[in-house]
């Protein structure tokens, strides 16, 4: 198998001081290879509500070092969420798909669209909304300034400067929306050994069958069924056997 990375992300970490000694009780299990200790401390760590990609990143390392590899996916995929420019993370993912039943095709961009993701990724939904409102602020300030002074070149400027600010904003603004539409967007992981995709709810005719680890996207729910979509088919499967790709 190739080389797998197993980096433990000790990186900022905003815990309260438990859940930070838990922390540090679980890198610390990993680090001497008690692997299963480790996946036991960091799943407690994220029923807490302690939110951040490391501890999403650290649970799917322990889950993968377990033989967990539906677990390693979810969590790959929620620390993608939080940070989805970080290599590592990535490369781990791309990893752990490799050792499961089922290949899906990895969704790549290119072109314009590749680099306007690029772009995205270099900062946070957080930034890019602060970011779009900084500009705006100039954009309004620029106005003012030109209502306010008497030279004609001077107002002339200020007008310019106003679709100077105004055009970086409404590309902020698309930046922080694209970001809130991935982070949002309704996926899961089948995390039963087989899960069993039919036309129906009714279990009136199975049309496949997928394998723990596979990601699929949800399109409707029904009563406990969720119709799903994998690669260009779609059907129902039942919700119990699938674990939602969510951040809390």
């Amino acid at each position: 198998m190739r080389f797998f990375i197993l980096i433990i992300a000790f990186l900022g970490l905003s815990l309260s001081s438990r859940a930070a000694i838990d922390m540090s009780r679980a890198n610390e299990a990993y680090s001497k290879g008690k692997f299963d200790e480790a996946l036991s401390l960091y799943r407690q760590l994220s029923e807490q509500d302690n939110i951040s990609w490391a501890l999403y990143y650290n649970l799917a390392n322990a889950a993968f070092k377990t033989g967990n590899y539906a677990e390693a996916v979810l969590n790959y995929e929620k620390a993608v969420r939080l940070n989805p420019n970080n290599p590592d993370i990535l490369y781990n993912l791309k990893v752990t798909q490799s050792q499961l039943p089922d290949k899906q095709t990895v969704l790549t961009y290119a072109g314009l669209t590749g680099f306007l993701l690029s772009v995205r990724n270099l900062m946070h939904i957080d930034y890019w909304a602060w970011l779009s409102i900084l500009f705006f602020m100039l954009s309004f300030i620029s106005f003012l300034l030109a209502y306010l002074v008497h030279s004609l070149m001077l107002k002339k400027a200020m007008l310019i400067g106003v679709v100077i600010w105004v055009l970086p904003a409404l590309f902020s603004i698309g930046q922080a929306q694209w970001y809130y539409v991935d982070w949002h967007k309704k996926e899961a992981v089948v995390m039963n050994t087989e899960a069993t995709v039919y036309s129906s709810p009714d279990k009136s005719v199975a049309l496949f069958l997928l394998h723990y680890g596979s990601k699929v996207n949800i399109l409707k729910e029904k009563q406990g069924w969720l119709n799903v979509s994998y690669e260009d088919k779609s059907g129902w499967i039942e919700e119990n056997l699938i674990s939602r790709i969510s951040i809390p």
